[in-house]
């Protein structure tokens, strides 16, 4: 059962408002997005210029071509991303800059999957978000509870979080990250779940 779309328009429109009168008053946000252009751009003539977006398109770059070099396992484990990334900076392709840094990982969860495990741990990676991303949005209808569609929203908050951030982060860097997001769905599941609602309501 979808959830009502019309429901959904309003604080939707609102959120996007906000947020937009936020970004627009900010002036350290408005510096940022300049940089982030005047950066790109530099990189774009300059692919080894040191700056923070350079450096983040260079270990892009290299992500994707430890993707290209095995596209359905990957490197196999997450440990070869650094060795991989001297392999690039002896060839030129990443600066000095970044290599001495010491990146094990590209800031981006969905070419960190790509490089280390393939098309298999891109799949396992967006099915991690998509199936409870699936059920949350059927379970905000109208003809469920209030406290469900609370639970669902949360949850539904939660996955496209993890999701949005994760193109310019590596959300799920540590086991403790893991655990929270695993934990969290888990309990929203339950919580946006009509029959364990009245289980514990009997109770």
């Amino acid at each position: 059962m979808m959830p009502n779309i019309r429901k959904l328009l309003l604080p939707t429109l609102l959120a996007i408002i906000i947020s937009g009168a936020i970004a627009a008053s900010s002036p350290i946000l408005r510096q940022r997005m300049h940089e982030l252009v005047t950066q790109t751009t530099e990189c774009i003539s300059n692919p080894l210029a040191i700056s923070s977006e350079c450096g983040r398109l260079q270990l892009w770059h290299v992500s994707w071509l430890m993707f290209t070099a095995n596209p359905v396992f990957g490197n196999g484990t997450i440990q070869t991303f650094g060795p991989k990334l001297e392999e690039y900076w002896r060839q030129g392709i990443v600066s000095d800059f970044v290599y001495r840094q010491g990146f094990g990982e590209p800031h981006n969860d969905m070419l960190f999957s790509m490089a280390s495990h393939g098309l298999l741990g891109l799949a396992a990676l967006l099915l991690m978000y998509a199936a409870p991303i699936w059920i949350f949005t059927r379970r905000l209808s109208a003809k469920v509870s209030q406290p469900a569609r609370v639970a669902a929203a949360m949850g539904l908050v939660l996955c496209l979080g993890f999701f949005v951030f994760g193109w310019t982060e590596l959300m799920l860097r540590s086991i403790r990250t893991i655990g929270f997001y695993a934990m969290s769905i888990a309990w929203l599941l339950a919580l946006s779940d009509e029959n364990f609602l009245a289980c514990q309501h009997n109770k």
